[in-house]
């Protein structure tokens, strides 16, 4: 399965998780920008992997808590607009463009907002620096988690 099939399946498992009114999307979207996890650069790497692309110029704006900021300011908009949209969702679509377009302002974008990890932690995307053991491991625990925090979810939901 390619990675860009696999994050289509990830985000039509949010768009099921949307039926909930909770915002799904868009705070996993400002736990990215606020949070940085490596996974998602490794995620967006891979992704833009197969794609020709010159060098991406980032431009002047290399500071990452700007780019954090303006992230989590545009979330926070969608959000809005989709709560007074309340039916169409706005987030999900664009995902799935993104996925399946790969325009090039999101990989400069991301690479933005990893700007200074990528020197620290040599975030190289042909050097992931994990075993694929170590990575399985890492799904495991992930899945574990999520499966944990759903039933807590279901549970909290049956009390009401």
């Amino acid at each position: 399965m390619t990675i860009r099939n696999k994050c289509l399946l990830a985000i039509l498992a949010l768009f099921i998780a949307e039926i909930i009114p909770l915002p799904f999307t868009a705070i996993m979207g400002i736990y990215v920008a606020r949070k940085r996890p490596i996974w998602f650069y490794r995620v967006t790497q891979k992704l833009y992997a197969d794609k020709e692309m010159i060098d991406i110029d980032l431009g002047d704006r290399l500071d990452p808590m700007k780019t954090r900021s303006r992230i989590t300011y545009s979330l926070i908009g969608l959000v809005v607009l989709e709560s007074l949209l309340m039916v169409v969702p706005v987030i999900i679509p664009l995902a799935v463009w993104v996925i399946l377009r790969r325009p090039v302002w999101f990989l400069r974008v991301t690479r933005r907002l990893y700007v200074d990890l990528a020197e620290e932690l040599s975030l190289d995307p042909a050097q992931p620096g994990q075993s694929d053991a170590d990575h399985q491991r890492l799904v495991d625990a992930l899945e574990e988690r999520n499966r944990e925090f759903a039933q807590q979810i279901a549970h909290r939901q049956t009390m009401r």
